[in-house]
C-alpha cells in the first residue's frame, strides 16, 4: 500500500522562517553600518572637493585682480615710486586704471572676516584722483576675495633664501632680485619711505604674493588652496631712477 508523502508541520515551517530571520537581522546589522560609513565617506569626500574647488577659485581670482592692478602700476606726478606703503601684510600703491586725472591709490589689506573667524577678507580702497591731480576724500573700500588665512610674520626670516615663500602676503624685491628686508624699527615692520635716495620703497621692482585661502562657507574643513605670484612693475622705468 503507497504512503501519502506527510507535510512537514507547522512547528517546523516556523522554525525554518525564525532561523532565516535572524540570518537576515545578522547580516543586515553587518551590512548595514558598513553602507552608512561608506555613504557617509563618499559625502564627505564630496564636500571636501567642493570646499577645495572653492579655495582655489577664490584664491585664483585674488590673484588675477592683484596682477592686473600691480602690472599696471604707475607713477604720478611728484612721486619717485609707484609703491607708497609696503608691509607683509599691505600694500599700497599707484595703478593705471582708466582715469584721466592720473593713476589710482590702492591700498591693499587684510580685514577679519568677523569677530571670531580665523580667516579674513581681502580688501582694497580706492581713492581717484582729482583734477591735478589731487588725491582727497574718504577712498571706496571693496572685497577683492574671502577666505584668506593670513599667516603671523616674522620680521627676522621676511628675506628667505627660498624666494616667495612668505610669512605674511608680500614681499618686495630689487632690480637685482634682492629681497628688500622690513624695517623693524617700526610698527608694523615695513619699508622705509624715506633716507638716503632711493628709499626702499623706490627699490621695488618685483612683488612676491602669497594667497592662501579656505572655503569660508566650509572653514572646519580644512582644505586650502595657496597661488603664489611673482609680479614686476613694469611702467616703473629703472634705467632713469636715482
Amino acid at each position: 500500500m503507497r504512503r501519502t508523502p506527510t507535510r512537514a508541520s507547522s512547528h517546523d515551517e516556523r522554525g525554518t522562517t525564525l532561523i532565516e530571520m535572524a540570518v537576515v537581522m545578522l547580516i543586515m546589522g553587518i551590512a548595514v553600518p558598513l553602507i552608512t560609513g561608506f555613504l557617509v565617506s563618499v559625502q564627505h569626500q564630496d564636500t571636501t572637493i567642493q570646499s577645495r574647488g572653492a579655495a582655489v577659485q577664490e584664491a585664483q581670482v585674488m590673484g588675477e585682480t592683484l596682477s592686473r592692478q600691480v602690472h599696471a602700476a604707475a607713477i604720478p606726478a611728484g612721486a619717485v615710486s609707484p609703491v607708497i606703503t609696503a608691509t607683509a601684510d599691505e600694500l599700497e600703491f599707484y595703478s593705471s586704471l582708466g582715469n584721466a586725472n592720473g593713476p589710482t591709490e590702492l591700498d591693499i589689506h587684510a580685514v577679519a572676516a568677523c569677530g571670531s573667524c580665523s580667516y579674513y577678507n581681502l580688501v582694497e580702497e580706492v581713492l581717484q584722483p582729482g583734477p591735478g591731480p589731487t588725491y582727497t576724500g574718504s577712498p571706496q573700500r571693496q572685497i577683492i576675495g574671502t577666505g584668506l588665512l593670513v599667516p603671523a610674520v616674522s620680521p627676522s626670516t621676511d628675506c628667505p633664501a627660498a624666494g616667495p615663500s612668505t610669512p605674511g602676503i608680500f614681499q618686495y624685491f630689487t632690480r637685482s632680485g634682492s629681497c628688500l628686508a622690513l624695517d623693524t624699527a617700526v610698527t608694523p615692520p615695513s619699508l622705509d619711505t624715506t633716507g638716503g635716495p632711493p628709499a626702499e620703497t623706490a627699490q621695488v621692482e618685483n612683488i612676491a604674493i602669497s594667497l592662501t585661502t579656505v572655503d569660508s562657507l566650509n572653514a572646519d574643513h580644512g582644505p586650502s588652496a595657496t597661488v603664489t605670484l611673482q609680479l614686476s612693475l613694469p611702467n616703473w622705468d629703472y634705467a632713469n631712477a636715482p
